[in-house]
């Protein structure tokens, strides 16, 4: 596989705050934006288990990128853009136009953003909390690096109290016992499948790279 699984942090939630992995990628977005490079930003989704938390962070992140939230050549459009279920027509349309055509570089959503959506340059798939079923993690993770090309699923505060997921107990185990986060999910999905992936542990997951 081309995705590399990684997972932060591993045992307590951090919720209200602006988690790690999110902050970097936003010093990575302004970075790019400001220096003129606004093309090598990495595409990324951000899943969130809550329609509230899709606002939120659409809130919090647009504040951390100021100026670099706004489309240089457009002022009324946003280089982020979210999708959820309900969302109106126009608004639908305009998101996902945005994000193939690569205006706007982040998509912040729920498992809406589904079926029948093919964007092949994602670079990167961040869940906030864990999605409720492996098999969901799963097909959501595989909207990363359709191309291909390398590309990374982050897995930010799976301890969120209150959100049901076989996820975090397949972590502990994996941490508890040294082993590899892409067998433990393709074993629950498939059971009786043991086999050890042919991937690099330098680009497998949090815990092969130890």
């Amino acid at each position: 596989s081309n995705i590399t699984l990684q997972i932060w942090p591993r045992r307590e939630s951090q919720r209200g705050k602006v988690p790690l992995p999110l902050q970097q990628y936003v010093e990575h977005f302004k970075e790019k934006t400001l220096s003129g490079h606004f093309n090598e930003i990495e595409k990324s989704i951000l899943y969130c288990r809550e329609l509230n938390d899709v606002g939120r962070f659409f809130v919090l992140l647009r504040k951390l990128l100021g100026a670099a939230a706004v489309d240089a050549e457009d002022p009324d459009d946003r280089t982020i853009c979210v999708y959820y279920a309900g969302i109106d027509l126009p608004s639908e349309r305009l998101a996902l136009a945005r994000f193939a055509e690569g205006k706007a570089k982040l998509m912040i959503t729920t498992v809406a953003f589904g079926l029948g959506i093919n964007i092949p340059d994602v670079r990167r798939v961040y869940h906030y909390g864990a999605p409720a079923t492996v098999l969901e993690y799963w097909q959501e993770i595989g909207r990363c690096g359709r191309d291909g090309s390398q590309g990374r699923a982050i897995l930010i505060d799976c301890f969120v109290p209150g959100f049901q997921s076989p996820i975090p107990a397949l972590i502990r185990d994996c941490e508890e016992k040294k082993k590899c986060f892409r067998v433990a999910l393709l074993s629950y999905l498939w059971v009786g499948n043991n086999s050890t992936p042919q991937v690099p542990s330098s680009t497998c997951c949090s815990f092969c790279m130890l």
